[in-house]
């Protein structure tokens, strides 16, 4: 034997033996997984912020006014929606009255209440006729966009206006 016994040993026995201090065992690991899930459990609830509710709500009501509009392509009166004075709510209607029998896609009603307490949209009506064009009281279509108005409260981000446009009824 020489010295220790290390002077035989296989060169690869060297390999083999690792220094414990080299890497993560799977305790460490799933410890660490461990406590990331707990983190993002309390992380991704604060992500639900006033301004994802808006552009949330911005999104339905253009939803809103597409179903609104193939309504209106299905049948030989008017649909829309009626945007309440604050601003904050809409109703669906047929013939310029509420539809009772109808619900908006989504809802348990006719009507759609913001989920955000800081934004409100231009107040009007909005309606379409059998060929999905925007038009006014009389139901002639019109002849200049609509635009659809955000207005924010407080300190918020900003949030994009949905214009119609006339004679076609895209929605942007």
């Amino acid at each position: 034997m020489h010295g220790r016994g290390q002077a035989g040993m296989n060169p690869l026995s060297k390999l083999v033996k690792r220094d414990r201090s080299a890497g993560f065992t799977a305790v460490e690991l799933i410890a660490t997984l461990l406590i990331l899930g707990i983190l993002a459990a309390f992380v991704i609830p604060k992500a639900d912020s006033e301004d994802s509710k808006m552009l949330n709500d911005m999104n339905v009501l253009r939803a809103h006014i597409r179903f609104a509009q193939l309504r209106a392509m299905g049948d030989d009166g008017t649909w829309g929606l009626n945007i309440a004075g604050s601003g904050k709510s809409y109703t669906l209607e047929r013939n310029g009255t509420t539809s009772a029998m109808v619900n908006l896609p989504g809802e348990d009603s006719a009507t759609y209440d913001f989920q955000s307490t800081a934004l409100s949209v231009t107040p009007g009506r909005i309606e379409f006729d059998d060929r999905g064009r925007p038009v006014g009281p009389s139901e002639t279509p019109l002849t200049t966009d609509t635009t659809i108005t955000p207005t924010v409260s407080g300190e918020h981000g900003s949030v994009k206006p949905i214009i119609i446009t006339q004679q076609t009824g895209f929605i942007k």
